[in-house]
């Protein structure tokens, strides 16, 4: 399972590479790997083609098999080690509405808040009030 991630994350963001193989054994740290990079972007500024790919990734990891535990289940990982991240910086959190719904974000409001916190929870929530009021998530693929 571990192998298919990191192949699936080399081909989608090449950009990442070397900081993808020096953890290859360890599928959390790649996914914060992918955090960090996403961060070097000011929100208004990350390349949509990037969001496409996020998105895509995303959607990819939710359609594998499950794993037997935590630790190789890819929808877990991604979820936990990706997603949970983007929430932390204005720049990755302009992310979660390409990646979640308004209604996936009310609905799971106690895990979120328990393991992303009050805060960026709201201000995650934010996000999606103002996307309905100007444009649609989709609007920026």
């Amino acid at each position: 399972m571990q192998s298919r991630l990191s192949e699936e994350m080399l081909e989608r963001f090449p950009e990442i590479a070397s900081q993808l193989g020096e953890n290859s054994d360890l599928p959390y740290l790649q996914m914060h790997d992918l955090g960090y990079w996403l961060e070097q972007f000011a929100p208004a500024d990350i390349p949509a083609s990037a969001i496409k790919r996020v998105s895509d990734f995303w959607l990819w990891a939710q359609e594998q098999p499950p794993g037997q535990d935590g630790s190789d289940d890819i929808a877990t990982i991604v979820a936990v080690g990706l997603i949970e991240k983007l929430f932390r910086t204005s720049a990755t959190r302009v992310l979660l509405p390409h990646l979640l719904t308004e209604d996936q974000l009310i609905k799971g409001a106690s895990y979120f808040k328990q393991w992303v916190g009050e805060d960026d929870y709201y201000k995650a929530l934010e996000l999606f009030v103002r996307s309905s009021d100007s444009e649609t998530p989709e609007s920026k693929l």
